[in-house]
């Protein structure tokens, strides 16, 4: 279904998803597929400004973890953030008892650390690079240098969609939380 079909604009259902963030929404809410990743797209090139903020308001308000999970199921955060749409269902290891899916990880970190944009945005983030560098070595699942990887994720993301362009002290200290996200439990 497109915006003509449906009567809702894209940004209205973004709107809506930023609501669960505010209010809380059940894990089991369903969110009706009404756009496609063009729409999405299209609303970011067209508004590029008014999504991030709804972004802002979302990471930044008392339920962050509902309103992400209603932004990846109306399928908007997959299609502004891609590198996103990769950490969805990807686990440690299938086979053991203690499978962690990185978005649900990346909920809970986001959902852990203080209201602040950049704490926020750089939880969101954090594991970006370990979509590309999952590996099974021995029966074990590793994550080798996802954090540079992820930093340099995050800089073809600013590159490509401009996410931070207005605000370049926020990319910089989100990408440095990306890069450093694991040197604390190295001391």
């Amino acid at each position: 279904m497109n915006m003509a079909t449906s009567g809702m604009d894209p940004i209205e259902l973004l709107e809506l998803c930023k609501l669960g963030s505010l209010k809380g929404a059940p894990a089991d809410i369903v969110v009706p597929a009404l756009f496609t990743s063009g729409d999405y797209e299209a609303l970011w090139r067209r508004n590029a400004s008014k999504v991030r903020q709804i972004l802002n308001d979302t990471l930044c308000g008392p339920f962050p973890a509902a309103g992400l999970e209603l932004l990846w199921k109306s399928g908007a955060l997959g299609a502004i953030i891609p590198e996103l749409a990769a950490i969805h269902n990807l686990g440690d290891d299938p086979a053991s008892a203690l499978h962690k899916d990185v978005w649900e990880h990346t909920k809970q970190v986001v959902a852990g650390v203080p209201a602040t944009l950049e704490l926020r945005w750089g939880a969101l983030m954090h594991d970006i690079g370990k979509s590309a560098t999952r590996r099974v070595e021995r029966g074990k699942v590793t994550f080798h240098n996802h954090d540079i990887v992820g930093a340099r994720m995050l800089d073809k993301m600013e590159r490509r969609i401009n996410l931070f362009s207005d605000d370049v002290s926020l990319f910089t200290t989100v990408r440095s939380l990306i890069l450093n996200h694991l040197r604390p439990a190295g001391y």
